[in-house]
């Protein structure tokens, strides 16, 4: 398996106890927290879960026809091999119906660069 580790993510993997946290506005309502370095052996993490967790690739109805997904998923989690793979625009619909809903994001290996829509 040929991944992008991250330079102090090796060893054995285990939280690193309670960390800042970088608060983000993306505008008045939405915001990103950011905690870094909470977990060490991150590396050590990805190898396993590439390894033991059923990945399957996907298929959805996309501009009026199927499409692969660019990425393999795992039920709860979507493994992003390398970096031509990806996710396109879109508005997470976890909690449409709530106030202040959260979708938390947990990253593995090197660092994404993460876009925002203008």
């Amino acid at each position: 398996m040929t991944y992008q580790g991250s330079l102090f993510g090796t060893g054995t993997p285990e939280l690193c106890g309670r960390k800042l946290i970088e608060r983000k506005y993306l505008d008045d309502v939405t915001w990103i927290d950011r905690a870094s370095g909470w977990l060490s052996g991150a590396d050590e993490l990805l190898v396993d879960l590439a390894a033991s967790l059923p990945w399957r690739a996907s298929r959805r109805p996309m501009f009026g026809r199927l499409v692969d997904e660019p990425r393999l998923t795992a039920g709860f989690v979507n493994y992003y091999r390398n970096g031509s793979d990806s996710v396109a625009w879109h508005a997470d619909r976890v909690g449409v119906h709530q106030s202040d809903p959260i979708v938390a994001i947990v990253s593995l290996g090197g660092p994404r660069t993460r876009l925002r829509r203008a």
